[in-house]
């Protein structure tokens, strides 16, 4: 495949879909050797798609399991319609609900709490962050 094909864009995916997000969890760059000429490798997870949202913004989110380090990175999937690769849009962030923690086996609440993943996870589509790209092409200042 060549990766000059892949197209831009959310408008073929629908509801319960199947996409793909890569990134780096934790931090962690797995060296492949010269798999990917010399660069390290992303992880790839899979979830579905479970909303799309048009007002007052375009917004997408997934029903799979995030980490922190996909941020930024690209959710890719298959158009049911041409049978292209497409890039949605990048992942923003993962949810978060507060667990409480229990004493040993039992239901006393130790006191605390604890945060637990969601699995719901926050897509920017593309139609919302490539104007932000082409107007800034190296990045902001932070």
């Amino acid at each position: 495949m060549n990766f000059a094909e892949i197209k831009l864009g959310h408008q073929l995916l629908f509801y319960s879909q199947e996409v793909f997000f890569l990134g780096f969890p934790f931090g962690w760059q797995p060296n492949v050797g010269p798999i990917n000429n010399g660069y390290p490798m992303p992880y790839v997870k899979r979830a579905i798609v479970s909303m799309i949202e048009f007002d007052p913004l375009p917004r997408l989110v997934l029903d799979g399991i995030n980490n922190p380090g996909f941020s930024g990175g690209p959710v890719a999937f298959q158009s049911k319609e041409d049978g292209t690769w497409r890039i949605a849009g990048v992942v923003t962030e993962f949810n978060y609900a507060r667990g409480k923690v229990f004493k040993g086996e039992t239901d006393e609440p130790a006191g605390y709490t604890v945060e637990e993943n969601t699995g719901l996870i926050e897509i920017a589509p593309f139609t919302a962050v490539l104007p932000l790209i082409v107007a800034k092409p190296i990045g902001f200042i932070i």
